[in-house]
């Protein structure tokens, strides 16, 4: 049986690494926000890590992510949040990878789609956003 590689390796492994920086505003309410990352595209494989302010809150998510809770638009201002996913290709019809993000709760929605081609059949991409949470 074959080891489980970790995310660190999977990373260092991918044929090729994609990345975004911004900011997201929250208000000083007790509002929740939401976290929703889609993996793609058709029949992809992905693996994601999710820190905030320096705290992992996921170590290891296999496949799309929905609902997760970050906590509340007053809780989160001045924090960074950070998403690192590698997507593998296990498509046989595209080599095509993609990464939708999505928050939901604080002043706007706020949507970030990233996509890059492997190079080869079963290669991986690796995909980091940084969020930094202000009013």
């Amino acid at each position: 049986m074959a080891k489980k590689k970790s995310l660190a390796t999977l990373l260092k492994e991918s044929s090729g690494k994609t990345s975004h920086a911004d900011l997201y505003f929250v208000n000083k309410s007790n509002n929740k926000v939401i976290l929703d990352i889609e993996i793609g595209d058709t029949g992809q494989s992905g693996i994601s890590k999710i820190v905030l302010d320096g705290v992992t809150i996921q170590p290891e998510v296999i496949g799309s992510i929905r609902g997760q809770e970050l906590g509340s638009n007053k809780s989160l201002d001045g924090k960074f949040l950070e998403v690192t996913t590698v997507i593998t290709d296990v498509s046989k019809k595209t080599n095509l990878t993609s990464f939708d993000f999505n928050l939901t709760g604080g002043t706007e929605p706020f949507r970030f789609v990233m996509q890059r081609s492997v190079q080869k059949e079963g290669g991986s991409v690796g995909y980091k956003i940084s969020i930094f949470f202000t009013t």
